[in-house]
């Protein structure tokens, strides 16, 4: 017995031995070689830096205009939509759903949805929790659902720019009920009211 240990130790061992393999090493040529053979390296320009835009000046104002309508009864439901971003530049469309988030949660015409209830509720009617390009029907359900009386929608159609320096923002208060817009306020034109 211990004859066959030793004879299958043994082709064990001559099998390990002849698959070991070689390493060639091969010198390492230096930086400048490379540089030397490809003369022709190209700068890479930088890319243009993201430019920041403060919000605070262009939104206020548009809230502001919102909280003095006289239409809107105490202790209405409000559900603030996610703003959409509808210009060909960057926008962080976090920063400005927090600044009216927080620029609303200072007065005391509207009481804001908190965003569990509308993450709970997404998740029932198998909508993404961070799905932020929901339809207008999509979220009347979702206001539905969570009992809101109002819907405000944001869009951002112009991001200031050095050249123009104008900001086309739309703010849009949709009655659940009726499923139409009653207020609509934007940078670029007077206030428009449509009458339920």
């Amino acid at each position: 017995m211990s004859y066959f240990r030793n004879a299958l130790f043994l082709m064990v061992m001559l099998a390990l031995v002849s698959c070991q393999h070689r390493v060639v090493e091969q010198p390492i040529s230096p930086v400048t070689d490379y540089i030397a053979q490809n003369e022709e390296l190209k700068i890479v320009e930088q890319p243009p830096q993201l430019t920041t835009t403060n919000w605070q000046p262009i939104i206020k104002p548009l809230i502001d205009k919102l909280l003095k309508i006289k239409d809107i009864q105490d202790n209405n439901l409000l559900l603030i939509s996610d703003v959409k971003n509808n210009s060909n530049h960057y926008v962080s469309t976090t920063e400005v759903n927090k600044l009216i988030l927080n620029l609303l949660s200072e007065q005391n015409i509207f009481n804001i949805i908190d965003k569990a209830t509308i993450n709970q509720s997404k998740l029932i009617l198998g909508i993404p929790y961070d799905d932020a390009s929901i339809s207008r029907n999509k979220m009347i359900t979702l206001a539905n659902d969570v009992k809101a009386n109002y819907i405000l929608f944001t869009s951002i159609n112009q991001v200031p720019d050095l050249q123009s320096e104008s900001a086309d923002v739309r703010l849009e208060l949709l009655s659940v009920e009726s499923g139409k817009v009653i207020k609509q306020f934007t940078t670029e034109q007077p206030e428009k009211i449509n009458q339920p």
